[in-house]
């Protein structure tokens, strides 16, 4: 009997108090692939290309969830204080159970994502990181876009999906206030830092016994961005300009560690309503610190060699008819180091759809990749040109006849070849001296 009344004391106070609203959401793709010839699931990317492109392409289990709470909200007010968390978790899934080792080598993307079959232990492949994890006081100044924030963040990140090449990603631990309302567009300021090993002092790491000095370097970026320039009837315009410089402590600018600094600048202009779609055309400038930027990454290394880079990129999506839809993507990289050396990278790609009915489609990847390593960049015997060009075909099941409906699943079968300087692919799986090679496989990928 007494059970009984504790079990309606839950349920009342249960009905009576609803649990809070939790706002959850996040990505995932994972699936299962075969190379012809044997073994795992080869993917394909050009020797010095920052990233690839992905559909039919993609070798490893990765998963973000992400949980949001509105923890305070202002009575009459807009004003309220959200609570952001994310962990991702990434793995090369070669067994159900997979776990991360613990000392390192499991954790190593490269191991995850192309090593694996030499260096990963086939039950330890995995890692799981925390990539965001911050408060938001939302509302200020009457606007409910501006927010000032502190913690670990994805800040404003930019990116094209088809390559999963984030171009301008300043993410990480840091603070700000974002989307004040200044004039015909909204600025945002931000500080936030990364740090670099013992890689990038250029002295080593045998510091820390002998003098109490630390071998990482901490980098910290200043960001000023101003986005919502109305320029055409439904385009816009967004600056942005990033300062990042090396914190040494009084140690390391006694023991002579690197000190690099360095801008980045970047306009990008967006058009809406074009051909059913979008397109985004983007130029990006830095200097030496920042020069280092690659995918994933627009933050400052101390450790740069780099005098400049530039890059300039266009992408977006757009309606062919009522049955076709296309997205697209290209971009041009140059990278100059300090003492002459150069590296110049171009990239293309296309990937129609045809839909079939409103939940089956079949979608065609063609991309080519040109690597040009010039004049030593990469040291002694490092020159010459790094070709791949990859096709895929897929036989797509989605939520929806949109190009961008997730969930999916899908079928593929992958081809890609390349020249001499991009050996070799996936070691271990192809051999050395081949120049191309086939997969085959299923993945399913979603966002909510």
């Amino acid at each position: 009997m007494k059970k009984t009344i504790v079990t309606l004391a839950l349920i009342t106070f249960a009905g009576a108090s609803p649990a809070p609203a939790v706002d959850f959401h996040g990505y995932f793709r994972s699936g299962i692939g075969a190379t012809a010839g044997g073994g795992d699931q080869s993917c394909f990317q050009a020797n010095g290309a920052d990233t690839k492109l992905r559909l039919g392409n993609e070798c490893e289990t990765y998963m973000e969830l992400a949980l949001g709470y509105e923890a305070w909200k202002k009575e009459k007010s807009i004003e309220n204080f959200y609570i952001d968390t994310r962990v991702a978790y990434k793995s090369g899934h070669q067994n159900d159970w997979s776990e991360d080792a613990g000392d390192g080598s499991g954790s190593n993307s490269d191991a995850i994502s192309g090593d694996r079959a030499v260096t990963s232990h086939p039950y330890r492949d995995s890692v799981v990181s925390v990539r965001e994890v911050n408060a938001q006081y939302r509302g200020l100044f009457g606007s409910e876009r501006t927010t000032i924030w502190a913690g670990k963040r994805f800040y404003q990140r930019h990116d094209i999906h088809m390559a999963d090449f984030y171009y301008w990603d300043l993410s990480g631990a840091g603070g700000g206030i974002e989307y004040i309302q200044a004039g015909p567009g909204e600025l945002s300021l931000a500080w936030v830092r990364n740090t670099d090993g013992s890689w990038a002092n250029g002295l080593g790491d045998d510091f820390w016994e002998d003098e109490g000095v630390r071998p990482n370097v901490i980098n910290n970026v200043f960001s000023a961005r101003y986005a919502g320039l109305e320029l055409n009837t439904n385009g816009s315009l967004e600056l942005g300009l990033e300062y990042g410089a090396a914190d040494l402590t009084d140690g390391q600018e006694r023991l002579g560690f690197k000190d690099e600094d360095g801008f980045m600048f970047t306009a990008e202009h967006t058009q809406g309503e074009f051909l059913g779609g979008f397109n985004k055309f983007i130029v990006q400038y830095a200097t030496n610190s920042m020069a280092m930027t690659g995918n994933n990454d627009t933050h400052s290394h101390s450790a740069s060699n780099l005098d400049y880079m530039w890059r300039i990129l266009d992408h977006g999506s757009i309606k062919l008819g009522s049955k076709v839809e296309l997205m697209y993507a290209a971009w041009y990289e140059s990278k100059e180091s300090d003492d002459g050396g150069a590296k110049d990278w171009f990239a293309i790609g296309i990937r129609p759809i045809y839909k079939w009915t409103e939940t089956m489609n079949t979608a065609l990847e063609v991309g080519y990749d040109n690597v040009n390593v010039k004049d030593g960049f990469w040291g002694e015997g490092s020159d010459g040109t790094r070709e791949l060009t990859k096709v895929t075909l897929a036989q797509q099941w989605q939520a929806g006849e949109s190009i961008w409906a997730r969930p999916v699943i899908r079928l593929f079968v992958t081809h890609a070849f390349w020249n001499d300087n991009n050996t070799p692919q996936t070691p271990g799986i192809l051999e050395i001296d081949d120049s191309d090679g086939t997969t085959v496989g299923i993945q399913a990928e979603a966002w909510w």
